[in-house]
């Protein structure tokens, strides 16, 4: 074993802790119950299968399911979350394991915990508990040979990386985005997502930023244009040598359409700030465009509070309750103005509790028992 006795029994006990947390201390197999430690001992992946008898699409999906975990057996544990009424005869049927609670209050928690959305669902995680997709069922229908399993969704950065890209100031063609950051020495990098179909707020945009193009280069900002569209993939750049940008020659027309979907853009043209590691500073960038043409200001950081009457004090609970405890019976005492703070205590570390605390410069935040550690260098 590559693992010496006193890490595996350590990585052993990370592992029951984890899952016992999530299934309790044993699962049901055809044989009877199994400990949890032995039934998921050395599978490095968990999938956690929402489904019921009588869901149509459940028992559509269930030969793939069945295909992949007995291709995958020693990778692979699959514990099956049963819903419905008919439970009993839904677990007959499956080769895997399965919850030994399965009252309506188990599930109905684990559905909260692991962001279950509709049936059937296959969530896959490590062997640490923690998220590697949500959509195993998709992912099942698009690679029934289970080749590309366990399926880790690429970030942001794995994502712009993956693709090459042109640089026109040097006729440079099939580059690499590292390469690309080495020449340009940027320490910021502007997607913007268009498409070759320009309508007229595209064109309004792509003029904006043509103009502005030599300023925010000075100030350390290199502009990559990404074709973001539905349709054929495209296999001619020679449209690249007319260009001011740094164009991403994608493969599949999808590729931007995923960038733009992993990033929560709305449809039509973006634009996209990111810091030299590939974190995002500001989805907006057109309007801090707009508003600082030139780029003096940057870098453009999102707004973490969109009203400017409203001021956010980010410490800990402890020491923010006299404070706000303190204000708020001013203010109570006072003339009935309106609030000019605004006290919140987030409570778990979702993405906008991220966001402000990267924007604060404090630490990151450990991830919960069923998430993946953030990266040093993975976008927001």
């Amino acid at each position: 074993c590559a693992l010496g006795p006193r890490r595996l029994c350590s990585k052993l006990a990370a592992m029951a802790v984890a899952f016992v947390d999530l299934f309790g201390e044993a699962l049901r197999s055809c044989e009877g119950l199994v400990p949890i430690g032995e039934a998921l001992a050395g599978k490095p992946t968990v999938g956690v299968y929402f489904n019921a008898p009588d869901c149509p699409l459940c028992r559509k999906i269930a030969p793939q399911l069945e295909m992949l975990y007995a291709e995958h057996r020693k990778e692979l544990e699959i514990v099956s979350v049963p819903l419905g009424e008919d439970i009993a005869a839904g677990f007959r049927r499956m080769p895997w394991l399965a919850l030994t609670d399965i009252h309506p209050r188990v599930s109905n928690s684990l559905r909260r915990r692991l962001g279950m959305m509709s049936l059937p669902c296959l969530i896959l995680l490590d062997d640490a508990g923690r998220v590697i997709t949500r959509d195993g069922v998709l992912c099942l229908r698009k690679d029934p040979t289970g080749a590309g399993f366990p399926w880790r969704p690429k970030s942001i950065s794995q994502l712009l990386r993956s693709v090459s890209y042109s640089y026109p100031r040097m006729n440079y063609i099939g580059m690499s985005l590292d390469e690309i950051l080495r020449i340009t020495n940027a320490s910021f990098l502007g997607l913007l997502f268009a498409g070759p179909c320009r309508d007229d707020e595209c064109e309004e945009v792509m003029g904006e930023l043509m103009e502005a193009t030599d300023d925010l280069k000075c100030m350390g900002l290199e502009v990559v244009h990404i074709p973001s569209y539905h349709g054929p993939p495209v296999h001619d750049f020679s449209h690249v040598h007319c260009s001011p940008w740094t164009t991403m020659q994608c493969p599949t027309s999808q590729t931007g359409v995923k960038l733009s979907e992993m990033m929560c853009l709305r449809p039509g043209p973006a634009f996209v700030l990111l810091d030299s590691s590939l974190r995002i500073l500001t989805r907006d960038g057109i309007a801090s465009l707009r508003a600082d043409p030139f780029g003096k200001r940057l870098p453009w950081y999102e707004d973490a509070v969109k009203d400017p009457t409203v001021s956010v004090v980010a410490c800990s609970g402890k020491a923010m309750r006299p404070m706000a405890e303190k204000y708020m019976e001013r203010w109570r005492e006072g003339d009935g103005a309106p609030l000019e703070f605004s006290f919140m205590v987030a409570r778990s570390a979702n993405d906008r509790c991220r966001r402000m605390r990267c924007m604060a410069g404090l630490p990151e935040v450990p991830p919960l028992p069923h998430e993946h550690p953030m990266e040093k260098k993975q976008a927001f």
